[in-house]
């Protein structure tokens, strides 16, 4: 099997230009080979970012990040469903009530406090009472 190196080459004008085309390969009008019905074949796993990989290699990691996410997706509905299924099965109002009851005496320790302290003509002034006039 031949290698074909793809070189650039400066022309008088300073610019980069490509080597002729070798067997098998054309230039486009831009100047790039392009390789005229032939495939790449053979390529092993990339190490960089920016190397080809052939396409045994994309169908296996769109098969693995497929999974993945399958996998993820159906974790997070059965927790929704086991969720939603226990909050059918029991009594909502056994989940809201202690909180009710709790608000209620958290009311009316502040109505008292209140009228504590209006009855003992303070203010609150930065946090500490203060007396505004005796009685």
């Amino acid at each position: 099997m031949h290698e074909y190196v793809l070189r650039k080459v400066r022309n008088k004008r300073g610019t980069l230009t490509k080597d002729p085309p070798r067997i098998g390969f054309n230039l486009s009008d831009y100047s790039n080979h392009n390789i005229s019905g032939n495939k790449l074949v053979n390529l092993k796993y990339s190490e960089e970012p920016s190397d080809a990989v052939n396409l045994e290699y994309i169908k296996e990691e769109y098969k693995k990040l497929s999974n993945k996410i399958s996998n993820e997706l159906s974790e997070f509905n059965g927790d929704i469903t086991t969720i939603i299924d226990k909050i059918k099965e029991e009594n909502i109002i056994y989940f809201i009530k202690p909180e009710i009851d709790i608000i209620k005496l958290e009311l009316e320790q502040y109505q008292k406090d209140i009228n504590l302290t209006a009855t003992n003509r303070y203010i609150d002034i930065d946090g500490s009472f203060q007396q505004m006039w005796k009685s």
